[in-house]
C-alpha cells in the first residue's frame, strides 16, 4: 500500500516534469513549429530525456524516415533554444562534454556528434552546413535547475535574488543578441510612470556616431528584417508574463508622435507595419500566473465540441484547431481550415482555399451553438460593435476581415446590391466567391 502510494506520487512528478519540458520546448521553438517542425521527448532511459527536433516523416525508398532540412534553416532559432535549455535544465554531461547529435544518412540513422560549446559558438557551422539533416537530438537530466542558479551562471546577477528586469534582460539576450551583429541594439528599462514595477523592451537600429553625430540616432529599418527574432520573443513573453496589449512602432525620433500600435496577438500572428520604423517597444507589466493543465483540458473540451458539431466538414478534409490566447487564458480561438499538400524541401504546410457557400450550412449553426454553450469573445471592436468571427483571405500572409455574430447567422456578409463588401482595413472589395483560407471564432472559456 505504501509502495503504491509512493509510485503514484513519483509518476505524477515525472508527468509534471515531462509536461513542463514539452511546454518549454514548444515556447522556445514556436517559430520552427509553425514551419512544420515537431519536438519529441523520450524518457526510455529514465535518468535523462532525449529532445528531438524533426520535420515530419516521408517515405524514403520504401522506408519511412524523417524529412530533410538544413542547419542554416534552423540555427537562428535552435541555438537560442539550446542556450536557454542549458541554463534551465542540466544537459547530459559525457566524457567529452555536453553532446548534441545531428541525424543524417539515407534513412536518418547516422548520428553525427557535436558538443554544446562548439554548436552555440558557431565553430560547427561549416561542418553542419554541408549536411542534410533528419533531426537534432540533445539530452537533459530529469531535474530542473533553480532559476537563480541559471541566471547567476549566465553572469546576469551576482546576488541570490532575481528581479523582473534581470529576467527580461536574460530573455531579450537569448532572442535578440544575434541582431547586434547586424547593427541593431536593444535595452530593457523601467517605464517611468511605474519605476521598478513595469519594464519596456526597446529594439532599434542605432547609428552610434558613425555619421558624425555626437549622440546616437535611431535609423529607419524594415521590421521584416527582425521579425524572425522579435516574434518568438513576443510569443514566449506572452506565455509567461503579463504584457501591455500594445506594441508600439515608431517612425520618428519623437517617441510620442508618428507611432502605430498593434496588439500582442497581431504581432504573434505576423502582422506588421507597412512602413519603415525607427524603434519597436513592448511593455511587460509583471509575471503571469496560469495553470497549464486547466488550459489544456479546456481546449480539449472545446475541440471535442467543435469536432462533434462540424463532423461533416472533417469528413470533407477540413481540420479544427483550438488554443487559448497566450496573453489571456480565458479567451480561446477555434480555427477551421483545409490543409493542402506540403510543399518544398521543408514540407511547409499549405492550405486549400474554399468559398463561404461551401461551409456556411455548417458554420452558421455551429456559431449559434457556440453562442449558447459559451460566451462569444471578440477579435476586434468598432465602437460598441464586436466582431467574434474572423476570415483570413491570405494563402501565405494574413489578409483578415472580421464579422459580427448577426452578419454570420443571418448570412449577411456581402452587400445584397452588388454582392460585395469593402474590406474595413484595405477598403478593397470582397465577393461571395472569394477564397477563404481560415475561419476563426473566438469564445470565452
Amino acid at each position: 500500500m505504501y509502495m503504491m502510494r509512493y509510485l503514484k506520487s513519483f509518476n505524477e512528478s515525472v508527468d509534471s516534469f515531462s509536461d513542463d519540458l514539452q511546454d518549454f520546448c514548444n515556447q522556445y521553438l514556436a517559430y520552427l513549429l509553425d514551419e512544420g517542425f515537431t519536438v519529441t521527448l523520450d524518457n526510455k532511459f529514465q535518468d535523462f530525456y532525449t529532445i528531438r527536433l524533426s520535420l515530419g516523416r516521408v517515405n524514403y525508398n520504401w522506408v519511412e524516415a524523417d524529412s530533410e532540412f538544413l542547419w542554416d534553416s534552423v540555427k537562428d532559432h535552435y541555438v537560442p533554444f539550446l542556450q536557454m535549455l542549458a541554463r534551465t535544465y542540466d544537459l547530459k554531461q559525457f566524457a567529452g562534454g555536453r553532446e548534441v547529435f545531428f541525424i543524417t544518412g539515407d534513412h536518418r540513422h547516422q548520428n553525427n556528434l557535436s558538443y554544446y560549446d562548439d554548436v552555440v559558438s558557431g565553430v560547427e557551422d561549416q561542418k553542419l552546413g554541408e549536411m542534410v539533416l533528419g533531426g537534432i537530438i540533445v539530452m537533459v537530466g530529469t531535474t530542473k535547475r533553480s532559476l537563480t542558479s541559471a541566471y547567476r551562471d549566465s553572469g546576469i546577477v551576482e546576488s541570490s535574488s532575481v528581479n523582473l528586469q534581470d529576467e527580461l534582460e536574460y530573455q531579450a539576450e537569448v532572442f535578440l543578441a544575434p541582431l547586434e551583429e547586424e547593427g541593431f541594439s536593444y535595452e530593457v528599462r523601467p517605464v517611468w510612470d511605474n519605476y521598478g514595477s513595469e519594464f519596456c523592451i526597446r529594439l532599434s537600429f542605432t547609428d552610434n556616431g558613425s555619421s558624425g553625430t555626437a549622440v546616437p540616432i535611431n535609423k529607419l529599418f524594415n521590421y521584416s528584417d527582425v521579425m524572425d527574432r522579435f516574434i518568438p520573443l513576443v510569443r514566449m513573453l506572452s506565455r509567461n508574463y503579463d504584457l501591455l496589449d500594445q506594441v508600439y512602432f515608431y517612425s520618428t525620433q519623437e517617441s510620442d508622435i508618428n507611432k502605430k500600435i498593434f496588439s500582442v496577438e497581431q504581432i504573434s500572428d505576423g502582422v506588421k507595419p507597412d512602413y519603415m520604423v525607427t524603434e519597436v517597444k513592448l511593455t511587460v507589466k509583471g509575471k503571469l500566473q496560469k495553470v497549464v493543465e486547466s488550459r489544456k483540458s479546456t481546449t480539449d473540451e472545446l475541440k471535442e465540441f467543435s469536432e462533434d458539431c462540424l463532423v461533416y466538414l472533417l469528413d470533407d478534409g477540413f481540420e479544427i484547431t483550438t488554443y487559448t490566447m497566450a496573453h489571456n487564458d480565458k479567451s480561446a480561438v477555434i480555427w477551421i481550415d483545409k490543409p493542402g499538400t506540403p510543399v518544398g524541401w521543408n514540407m511547409k504546410k499549405t492550405r486549400i482555399g474554399f468559398e463561404w457557400d461551401e461551409v456556411k450550412d455548417y458554420v452558421i449553426p455551429f456559431v449559434q451553438m457556440l453562442a449558447k454553450k459559451y460566451r462569444l469573445d471578440k477579435f476586434d471592436t468598432v465602437g460598441s460593435v464586436q466582431y467574434p468571427v474572423r476570415f483570413n483571405y491570405g494563402s501565405d500572409s494574413p489578409d483578415l476581415e472580421d464579422f459580427t455574430y448577426d452578419q454570420i447567422v443571418n448570412d449577411n456578409l456581402f452587400n445584397d446590391a452588388d454582392n460585395e463588401f469593402k474590406h474595413k482595413y484595405t477598403k478593397r472589395g470582397f465577393t461571395s466567391w472569394e477564397k477563404i483560407y481560415t475561419i476563426g471564432i473566438r469564445v470565452i472559456v
